[in-house]
């Protein structure tokens, strides 16, 4: 059984993946896990041959600190390696372009905010 915090973690992937989605982006894979390394959306460009990883936050509120702000160069360094096993395996994007994002959803009240930031690390 998913727990309410799992369950809010999987509408904000959903909302992200929508998102890249509508932007025109081919979906590759959700919770793509290696050894210990997962990440979270992977999508292609099909248009610049880029691969881009993508880190979702979802937070309740943002009012100690915005989601982005918690991707810790160590969980920077994980995603990065998921990535390079992300890679090895799909080797049809080996020539690609690769690029790491992130996508927050905050719920504040009764609504919504999400953000998006290009090459986050």
């Amino acid at each position: 059984m998913k727990t309410e915090k799992r369950e809010f973690g999987d509408y904000g992937e959903k909302v992200a993946r929508d998102y890249f989605i509508k932007k025109g982006y081919r979906f590759l894979a959700s919770n793509f896990s290696f050894k210990n390394y997962e990440i979270d959306l992977v999508f292609e460009d099909e248009k610049t041959k880029t691969v881009i990883f993508i880190e979702v936050k979802t937070r309740a509120t943002d009012k100690n600190l915005l989601p982005e702000d918690s991707i810790t160069a160590a969980k920077q360094r994980k995603v990065r390696k998921g990535a390079y096993f992300f890679i090895k395996l799909n080797r049809e994007f080996r020539d690609y372009d690769i690029r790491f994002d992130s996508f927050s959803v905050v719920k504040n009240e009764n609504e919504f905010r999400t953000n998006h930031i290009e090459y986050a690390f």
